[in-house]
């Protein structure tokens, strides 16, 4: 077979699981297969094997097709050898969202376990998924169903049967996916037929680790820095409930059995420029503008700046496509604009989907405000629709509630609250706007705001360089750390 690897990666290693099979895969530099790890339990016992893979993505148009090989051992006699291949058929709906549907074309492979050749002779399979596109990133989660048969090479079959689902999200700063899978295997021969269970978990992250690192001569032009750390982890866990056997001859006993090994490739390691900042020495923000201009989504800063400077509308808007990337994949850009609801604080919405088509949406951002393409990228990507009356007000100063507005709704997180919405426990609450209420809750919930000392939100607050920078970073760390406790089980 011509190998063939296409990597869909942004500055994330990234690193393609085979989510049909309790695997785990780990690229290599200067290689072009995958280091392989496999659980194997056709012969009723847990096989550990390893090896090699490789995977081939192939495009046409928005549909796709997958080749997946691997060649696997234990170190003996024990081995696996299989190619798989897959068409992906994508949909997009009325509302941005989309639907991808996974049909096996081709399959090929052979197990050689405790002396027994076992050929896959038989397999149906079925997976689909629906991504969800918002500005942050997609969203997505699916279903997984397959049934494999196999000749033993002699009178016997063996016959498993698996259903799982697949959870992830695909951002900037962080990837993930997680698979869970239950599987009933049978073996059926005769008075010597047995069945047993196992379930796995397969997780897959990317992520980058930001650190500041202090330079150890004190003569030396600059403090210290940040550093952008980026690796993969791959992990499988599994259990089991497996009859006992004496000889080859399977006994009324139930063996329980478990384990877990991962991948973990090399840290990428980056040192970002270390920006002099006029005035913030000493300063409580001082940390949090230095990291939010070393990851440069923060730029703007003269003579007459300082920590304590506000922040206009215009400005954060383009803060918040320069964390989002937006301006770098216009993609994002034209996903889910028809989707935004009008609301008080938050006026009409870009209907278009030609980004070259340069449109005066707003009556007070022409095309030659300097933020105006910042505005269009937030307001097609349904992050950002106004002040009302077809106004952005972008020389207005960002206040509290609506930095967390667009922030939540960056994060695809603008209809989780609940309904009727719980009271909001700030002794500030009911200064809260209303249009802001839902945003202010999902903030809290998800740690991105607390009450100060008196347990006061200030929702009105003008912000400044060093609040947007604090909140900024913190809707960072969300997406880099907390998140992924929602997936990795």
């Amino acid at each position: 077979m011509k190998k063939y690897i296409t990597l869909l990666c942004g500055l994330l290693i990234f690193s393609i699981s085979n989510a049909y099979e309790p695997s785990i895969t780990e690229m290599v530099a200067g290689q072009d297969e995958l280091n392989c790890k496999q659980v194997v339990f056709i012969s009723g016992k847990p096989m550990v094997l390893e090896g090699t893979a490789e995977v081939a993505v192939s495009k046409k148009g928005k549909n796709e097709t997958e080749t997946y090989s691997s060649s696997l051992s234990d170190g003996g006699s024990n081995t696996l050898s299989n190619e798989y291949t897959f068409s992906i058929t994508s949909t997009e709906k009325s509302n941005g969202q989309i639907t991808k549907v996974w049909k096996l074309d081709k399959f090929d492979e052979k197990i050689e376990a405790n002396g027994n050749t076992y050929t896959l002779k038989k397999y149906d399979f079925s997976k689909t998924r629906l991504d969800d596109v918002k500005a942050v990133g997609t969203y997505f989660a699916g279903n997984i169903n397959l049934q494999k048969e196999y000749d033993d090479g002699a009178t016997g079959k063996i016959k498993i049967v698996g259903t799982g689902t697949t959870y992830g999200y695909d951002t900037s700063w962080a990837k993930n996916e997680t698979v869970t899978m239950v599987y009933t295997v049978s073996y059926i021969n005769g008075n010597n037929s047995w069945t047993g269970k196992y379930k796995t978990i397969t997780s897959d992250t990317d992520k980058k680790i930001i650190s500041y690192i202090n330079n150890r001569p004190t003569e030396i032009s600059f403090d210290g820095g940040f550093m952008v750390s980026e690796n993969n982890i791959s992990t499988l866990r599994y259990s089991s409930e497996m009859p006992e056997f004496f000889g080859n001859k399977a006994l009324d006993y139930v063996v329980t059995d478990s384990g877990s090994f991962k991948y973990e490739t090399f840290p990428l390691e980056t040192r970002l420029a270390d920006y002099s900042l006029k005035g913030i020495k000493g300063h409580w923000g001082e940390m949090a503008l230095r990291q939010a201009f070393a990851l440069e989504y923060m730029d703007e800063w003269d003579a007459n700046t300082t920590p304590d400077s506000p922040v206009t509308r215009g400005e954060f808007a383009k803060i918040m496509t320069l964390v989002l990337k937006l301006d770098d994949d216009t993609k994002k850009t034209t996903q889910s604009a028809q989707a935004a609801k009008p609301t008080q604080a938050t006026g009409t919405v870009a209907q278009t989907n030609d980004t070259n088509k340069k449109e005066q949406v707003y009556k007070d951002v022409p095309e030659t405000n300097k933020y105006y393409k910042y505005i269009m990228a937030l307001t097609k990507a349904g992050v950002v629709e106004g002040t009302g009356n077809s106004k952005f007000q972008p020389n207005a100063v960002i206040s509290r509630a609506e930095a967390i507005t667009m922030i939540i709704a960056a994060l695809g997180f603008t209809d989780k609250a609940p309904e009727p919405l719980p009271l909001l426990t700030f002794a500030d609450s009911s200064d809260i706007p209303g249009w802001a209420e839902k945003y202010i809750y999902m903030g809290h919930k998800i740690g991105l705001i607390n009450g100060d000392e008196n347990g006061n939100v200030m929702a009105r607050k003008q912000l400044t360089k060093a609040e947007i920078a604090t909140i900024t970073n913190n809707m960072v760390k969300y997406i880099i750390e907390e998140l992924s406790e929602e997936y990795i089980l």
